[in-house]
């Protein structure tokens, strides 16, 4: 009997201390930058401890804010007067942001506006310097791909409600291009490809 008292004790004195933490890692270069971040909920994560999230330049203003679980963030962004505002509340949502790269300035005058709201959704943006990228994700199991590797001056208004939809959006070529995409309703497959043809 003293020997299960034992194991039962140790038991819950084990699960007792554990803990679920949330964790940022991020590096930051460049003066004048504001960076706010809040993280509400438990094991949400901004970067790692091997792949740091990424703030270059100078006169930033950062805003990023995950309310929920598991909530993941991976970014780079690197270039002057860069706004960034990312928004996430739900559960197991995931995001990627390349917007330059570590080893050169190649990000300038780039805004980036993404509120996310619901859970299990993927984002992956990858963009340039004279790129504007917004996206207003309101639902559940939602997959968006934005690319542009466009050298003239872009911007992406995205807006998306329902679930499990999938979006591939990509914007190439030398001449300034915008586009605007608003899509309600489930299991939609939309393909954009918007380049000087």
């Amino acid at each position: 009997m003293k020997i299960l008292q034992t194991y039962l004790i140790m038991f819950v004195m084990l699960f007792a201390t554990t803990t679920f933490a949330n964790d940022i890692f991020i590096e930051q270069v460049g003066s004048l930058s504001d960076i706010t971040l809040t993280q509400q909920g438990v094991d949400n994560r901004i970067g790692t401890a091997l792949n740091p999230s990424f703030f270059g330049g100078s006169s930033d203003v950062s805003t990023i804010e995950q309310i929920g679980s598991r909530n993941e963030l991976d970014l780079i962004v690197n270039g002057d007067n860069t706004t960034v505002t990312l928004s996430t509340t739900g559960n197991d949502n995931k995001e990627t942001i390349n917007c330059g790269v570590k080893t050169a300035v190649t990000c300038n005058n780039t805004t980036i506006n993404h509120t996310i709201s619901g859970d299990n959704n993927t984002i992956d943006t990858t963009i340039g310097a004279t790129t504007n990228s917004k996206m207003t994700v309101t639902g559940d199991s939602n997959a968006i791909t934005h690319t542009s590797t466009s050298s003239g001056i872009v911007s992406a208004d995205l807006t998306l409600t329902g679930n499990s939809n999938t979006i591939d959006l990509t914007q190439s070529g030398t001449l300034d291009k915008s586009i605007k995409i608003e899509s309600t309703g489930s299991n939609n497959n939309i393909t954009v490809n918007q380049s000087n043809q």
